[in-house]
C-alpha cells in the first residue's frame, strides 16, 4: 500500500471503530469539503467561477446517491426502509437545527445592525426556516439566506423519496427507472427551465438527486482511480465556462456521476475529512458571512470568507450538530421495521 492509501485506510478504521459503519468512505467527506470550498469561491469570484450552480449540482449528486444507497440497503436486509417517522426525524435533526441557528443569528445581526432593512428580510428568513426558499429564489426573493435553496430542494427529496423508492426497486430495475426520471427532468429543463426563476424549481433542478439515485445501484466494476481526477478536472473546467442555466446542470452531474464511481484517495486524507465534517455549516454560514462583509469580486473576499465559514462551521460542528448526532444515533435507531415501506403494506 503507498502512504495515501495507508492514511486513508486509517482514518476509515477510526470511524469505522466510531460507529459509523463499514461501509463508511472518508473520500465522500473530502469530496463535500472540496464542494463547500467550490461554493465559497464561487461566491465571492463571481468573475472568475462563471458556471453557474456547477458546485450545488455535485451535492445533489452525492446526496441522491447516499441517501439511495442507505434506503436501499434497508430493503434489501429486511423488506423495508425501517420506521418512516424515525428516518424522516433523522433528517429534520441532521439538518434543520443549524439552519434555524443560522437563520436567527442572521436576524439578529440585521436587527442590532441595519434595523431598516429587518422588515424586507422576515420573508427570507421564513422561507430559508420553512424549506421554501427555492420557491421564493424563483419569485426573485435574494438576500443573506438565498443560499438555502438548495437545502429546500434537498428537503423535498427526503420527505418523498423514502416513500416511492420500495415501488421503485419492486420493479427490478431501479437503476434503470431512476435514469428515466433523470432523463425526464434533463428534458423538461432544457425544453421549459431555461429562464432564471426555473433554474431555482424542484421540478427542473433535481436531475441530480436522481443521477445519484441511479448510481446507487451500480454494480459494475469501478473505473481506474485516474478517472476520479480526470473527472475532477472536468467539474473544475465546468465552473469556470459561463454555460446556459439550463444546460450547466448536465454537465457537472454527468462530471459528478464518475467521480462518485472511484473518488481519488487523496480527498480520504484527514484534513479534507476533518473539513467535510464541517462542510454543512461552512456552507450555511458563509453566505451570510460574506453578506455582512461585503466581500465578494476578488481572491482576498475567497480568503477573508472561507476562513471565517470554516470556523463558524467548526464551532456550531461542535456545539450543535455533534451533540445532535448522538441524539439520533442513541434515540433513532435505522433498523427499525414497525413500519414497513414496501408496496406490500405493513410488516407483519
Amino acid at each position: 500500500m503507498t502512504r495515501e492509501e495507508i492514511v486513508v485506510d486509517v482514518v476509515r478504521r477510526a470511524h469505522v471503530n466510531a460507529g459509523m459503519g463499514r461501509n463508511y468512505s472518508p473520500e465522500l467527506d473530502g469530496l463535500r469539503a472540496l464542494c463547500a470550498f467550490a461554493v465559497v469561491a464561487g461566491h465571492t469570484l463571481p468573475d472568475v467561477v462563471l458556471g453557474p450552480g456547477v458546485r450545488a449540482d455535485v451535492f445533489f449528486v452525492l446526496s441522491g446517491y447516499l441517501v439511495t444507497k442507505s434506503l436501499a440497503r434497508r430493503i434489501d436486509q429486511g423488506g423495508s426502509i425501517g420506521d418512516l417517522q424515525a428516518f424522516y426525524a433523522r433528517r429534520l435533526i441532521r439538518i434543520a437545527p443549524l439552519l434555524l441557528t443560522v437563520v436567527a443569528a442572521t436576524t439578529l445581526l440585521i436587527a442590532a445592525l441595519a434595523p431598516h432593512l429587518l422588515r424586507p428580510f422576515v420573508a427570507h428568513a421564513v422561507s430559508a426556516a420553512t424549506f421554501t426558499s427555492d420557491f421564493t429564489a424563483a419569485g426573485g426573493l435574494r438576500g443573506a439566506l438565498h443560499h438555502t435553496w438548495t437545502v429546500a430542494i434537498e428537503m423535498k427529496f427526503y420527505l418523498l423519496w423514502p416513500i416511492l423508492l420500495p415501488f421503485i426497486t419492486r420493479t427490478g430495475r431501479p437503476a434503470t427507472v431512476c435514469m428515466l426520471i433523470w432523463f425526464a427532468i434533463t428534458l423538461a429543463r432544457l425544453a421549459f427551465g431555461r429562464t432564471d426563476a426555473d433554474y431555482y424549481l424542484p421540478q427542473f433542478h433535481s436531475s441530480g438527486l436522481m443521477l445519484g439515485a441511479a448510481l446507487a445501484f451500480w454494480r459494475g466494476a469501478r473505473p481506474p482511480s485516474w478517472v476520479g481526477w480526470v473527472a475532477l478536472v472536468w467539474l473544475a473546467a465546468v465552473s469556470l465556462i459561463a454555460l446556459p442555466k439550463a444546460v450547466a446542470p448536465l454537465l457537472a452531474e454527468a462530471g459528478a456521476a464518475v467521480l462518485l464511481l472511484n473518488v481519488p484517495r487523496l480527498l480520504g486524507s484527514p484534513s479534507f475529512v476533518w473539513a467535510g465534517k464541517r462542510s454543512y455549516g461552512t456552507f450555511l454560514w458563509h453566505f451570510p458571512v460574506m453578506s455582512f462583509l461585503g466581500a465578494t469580486g476578488g481572491p482576498l473576499a475567497l480568503a477573508v470568507v472561507y476562513p471565517t465559514a470554516l470556523a463558524m462551521g467548526a464551532l456550531t460542528y461542535n456545539l450543535i450538530e455533534t451533540p445532535l448526532s448522538r441524539t439520533r444515533t442513541e434515540h433513532l435507531p435505522v433498523a427499525e421495521d414497525r413500519v414497513s415501506l414496501t408496496a406490500r403494506g405493513p410488516a407483519e
